[in-house]
Formats: C-alpha cells, sequence, structure tokens
C-alpha cells in the first residue's frame, strides 16, 4: 500500500472527499447506519455543500450529528488498519456510529426548539481544526486537521511524527497547524481542538515538562 492510498479500500488516493464519501468502505458504512436510523441522505450532500450549515437545519435536527460521527467512525477504522493491520467489517463501523448518534440524542444537547448549538466560528478570520492520537506499544502516533481560509481556500495536512503519546501526537498536530499559518502569512488563527491539556496550555493555565516543547 503506497503512502497516499487509501487504508481501508487500498483502491484510490485517500482524499477527503474519497475517505468520507467515494471511499466502497465509508458509503457501506452510511448506508447501513442510515437504513438502521431510518434516515436517507447522501454523505457528499453535507461533506462538500452542508458542512458549515447542518447543525442549523431544523428538517435533520434529530441527525444533525450523524455526518460528524460517520467521519470520525470512517477515522478510526483507518486508524485500526494502520496502526493495527486489521480491517474492521463494515457493520461494526456502522453499529458504532448508530450507537454514537442514539447517545448522542440522549445527553440532552439539543436547544428548546432541538437544534444543536453550533461551535462559534468568525469565519472572517482563518481557522483551523486539529487532532491526533496514538496506539500500540510502543506507542504510534498520527497527527492532521484542516486550516480554513475561505470556502475555496483549505489546507489539510497530516503527518506521522513516530512512536509519540496521545498528548505529543496533539501537540504536533498543533505545531504543523501553526507552521502552515506562518508559512502562509497569517497573523491570526482560530484553532479548534478537543485536548482540554491543550487548551490550558495555550492559554498559559500549566505548563509541559517538555522544554523542546516551549
Amino acid at each position: 500500500m503506497g503512502p497516499n492510498r487509501c487504508a481501508l479500500c487500498i483502491s484510490d488516493e485517500e482524499t477527503v472527499a474519497h475517505l468520507f464519501h467515494l471511499c466502497p468502505y465509508a458509503e457501506s458504512v452510511w448506508k447501513e447506519a442510515c437504513s438502521e436510523l431510518k434516515y436517507q441522505g447522501n454523505p457528499g450532500n453535507y461533506l462538500e455543500h452542508k458542512a458549515s450549515t447542518w447543525w442549523t437545519d431544523k428538517s435533520i435536527c434529530q441527525y444533525s450529528a450523524l455526518p460528524s460521527l460517520f467521519c470520525y467512525g470512517i477515522w478510526w477504522a483507518g486508524n485500526i488498519v494502520i496502526f493495527n493491520n486489521k480491517l474492521i467489517p463494515t457493520e461494526v463501523t456502522s453499529t458504532l456510529v448508530i450507537q454514537w448518534v442514539k447517545e448522542n440524542r440522549s445527553q440532552e444537547k439539543y436547544k428548546k426548539n432541538g437544534v444543536m448549538i453550533p461551535l462559534e466560528i468568525n469565519k472572517a478570520i482563518p481557522w483551523a481544526f486539529f487532532d491526533g492520537a496514538s496506539q500500540g506499544d510502543p506507542p504510534l502516533g498520527g497527527s492532521g486537521g484542516v486550516v480554513y481560509f475561505s470556502a475555496n481556500h483549505k489546507i489539510h495536512a497530516k503527518y506521522s511524527p513516530g512512536h509519540y503519546t496521545n498528548n505529543k501526537a496533539k501537540l504536533g498536530a498543533l505545531h504543523l497547524f501553526l507552521n502552515v499559518a506562518i508559512n502562509n502569512n497569517i497573523s491570526q488563527l482560530q484553532f479548534f481542538g478537543d485536548s482540554k491539556m491543550l487548551v490550558d496550555w495555550v492559554n498559559m493555565k500549566i505548563q509541559i515538562n517538555a522544554p523542546n516543547q516551549q
């Protein structure tokens, strides 16, 4: 398998559109999840056209978390192949996605009118979402994310930093996109991630005991 090949189907280059929309594995997972949830929808409608509006679309409020949880499930399955050389059956991945959607509904994350509260992103300022993770023993890390400049200008990046812990992989992703910002002469950049430790570190609430990462 080449470095840019999709780990799930090994038949095409791994792009965002392929991984979450065109890949036969992703297509099967989406159809299985939608069938169980009794929802008729095309992932491409979300990934390419509705990424910024699905949270506030009242017509799909009960499914508002489905696209993001579907993408997470595909990302998770891909990592299992990359790190453990094991392909998870599509029915297992779709079952997990269904479970996550149902759990999300039960956690009362909706407003009174049934619409999930969106992230407040100021699109006048470039923004980035980053993440990192590690698996195995010794742990192998992976980092990546996306920088959004405008509707027509986005940069996706990923890399494998080697034997990193989970937190160090997340920190590596943050470094990656700080470099992207510097190389594109960006003086202001909004960051979004799921690591409270990194948020506290960036806001100088805690210190990391790693001089080379300061």
